[in-house]
């Protein structure tokens, strides 16, 4: 399975409501465009809460990575101080569509930090996006998440 082919399908704009780590409700906006001739996935995403504060701004780009031809989203954003490289680690057929779970270090390994960011693509049309992650000696779970309809 090609998985930039899948996410492919999804080209297009969505929002949606979600709740954030201090559970506090947000808007979510995500663009997603094809880039470099199709070879990868431009993915931008905006958490925005109810009185218009950003609580999470980001560019990513999800690609095969040359060196290892792993799927890679190599994520910046407004809460990290660069550039993350993200590896695929799990691609999972679910009954209602596909999920997709990059991840940056093992989510076991408490001595780092370490975050997954999980796509959920829908046969509907929808598209989810779910943030986990662990500090050093703290515990690992989902933070934060998102389920986008598309605008179309």
């Amino acid at each position: 399975m090609n998985s930039v082919n899948e996410i492919k399908k999804f080209l297009g704009n969505y929002t949606g409501k979600g709740i954030n780590h201090e559970k506090q409700e947000f808007q979510g906006t995500m663009v997603l465009d094809a880039i470099v001739g199709e070879k990868g996935i431009l993915l931008s995403f905006i958490a925005k809460g109810e009185d218009g504060t950003i609580f999470h701004e980001e560019k990513s780009t999800v690609c095969h990575s040359l060196e290892s031809e792993t799927l890679t989203m190599w994520n910046l954003n407004s809460n990290m101080p660069g550039l993350v490289p993200h590896k695929l680690k799990e691609i999972n057929e679910r009954d209602w569509g596909l999920e997709l779970v990059f991840g940056y270090n093992d989510r076991n390994d408490d001595k780092s930090f370490r975050e997954e960011v999980k796509m959920e693509l829908y046969s509907n049309g929808d598209v989810g996006y779910h943030y986990s992650w662990g500090m050093p000696g703290g515990d690992f779970a989902e933070r934060s998440g998102v389920i986008m309809k598309s605008n179309n």
